[in-house]
């Protein structure tokens, strides 16, 4: 039985993973970068297709997770990992333009270059 659930969280745990790797890529490919001495970084906002794109995801990783889970898993397991997708995928929705806004390089907008001075 203690074989059959750590089985059935590996298997979740792997799906999950894969879930949210997804998600990274699917996020950092809404980067654009322009310049040529200076690169500065813009984002693409996400649009309906995104959103959309990212409730496929999440959906099919728990549906796939349960599926390949059947028998191994109990209700209360279920209903927990349900909402934890469907917290992880309201809360890209709502807030996934400010994550992208969130991004900090190194190379700050206000920079002022200051005269060379000889010594």
């Amino acid at each position: 039985m203690i074989n059959r659930m750590i089985y059935g969280w590996l298997i979740k745990g792997i799906i999950f993973s894969l879930f949210l790797l997804s998600i990274i890529w699917l996020l950092d490919k809404k980067y654009i970068e322009e310049g040529d001495c200076v690169i500065i970084v813009y984002y693409v906002p996400l649009s309906l297709k995104d959103y959309c794109a990212i409730t496929i995801l999440g959906c099919s990783a728990f549906g796939l997770s349960n599926l390949l889970n059947q028998g191994y898993i109990n209700k209360r397991d279920l209903i927990f990992e349900g909402l934890v997708y469907v917290m992880i995928i309201s809360i890209l929705c709502i807030k996934g333009n400010d994550i992208l806004a969130s991004i900090e390089i190194n190379w700050p907008h206000t920079y002022h270059p200051k005269p060379y001075l000889k010594q």
